[in-house]
């Protein structure tokens, strides 16, 4: 009962560069891209009869993502490390499109994903023993989702379209590796 084809177009550039002295190094990478997308109806359905043959409207998007790390070595024991990122992301083909096997509309305020996130870990080795503690946090605005389901009440089946989206990662881990015996090892790691 349908027929269309997804025409996407994704193109991506990128570079990196790694630097140490002594104890130090860093480490600064970036990307730019293009993304195009639509959807080409192969025939005109019932339900939707002025929007589901031919080619929806082109989604064009600017892609990029720009990460710093940066790190110390305090010894062979005791290490600091730290990673930023600031990036934007095309919306998915499946959540660009409110139903893309009927139709040709866009979810109703789509933009790009922009995503920022940092970092922070302390690590410490001492022989075979190996423990680290990280915190993070990471936020993502204007992302975009299409849920599919059946609705009893109306009785049909329903598309969901939502754009917009913030959300908060945050939080704190710990995890260890303690040798037991030759390459026996007892690992555990526990997150908030």
């Amino acid at each position: 009962g349908y027929y269309y084809r997804a025409h996407l177009l994704e193109t991506n550039a990128w570079a990196n560069y790694t630097w140490g002295i002594g104890g130090f190094s860093l480490g600064v990478s970036g990307s730019v891209g293009y993304s195009n997308m639509y959807r080409e109806g192969m025939w005109r359905k019932g339900l939707f009869p002025n929007d589901s043959k031919g080619d929806s409207k082109k989604l064009d998007y600017l892609t990029y993502d720009a990460k710093l790390a940066l790190g110390y070595k305090f010894s062979g024991a005791h290490s600091i490390e730290a990673n930023v990122a600031y990036m934007q992301q095309a919306p998915k083909f499946a959540t660009a499109f409110v139903s893309p096997r009927t139709r040709n509309t866009t979810t109703p305020g789509l933009s790009a994903e922009r995503v920022f996130g940092v970092d922070a870990s302390y690590n410490l080795r001492v022989g075979d023993l190996k423990a680290r503690v990280s915190g993070y946090c990471t936020r993502i605005y204007d992302q975009s989702k299409v849920i599919s389901y059946y609705d009893d009440v109306a009785a049909t089946f329903t598309n969901f379209a939502m754009s917009g989206i913030d959300k908060l990662h945050f939080g704190l881990e710990a995890a260890v590796s303690i040798p037991l015996y030759r390459s026996l090892a007892l690992n555990g790691a526990v997150s908030w």
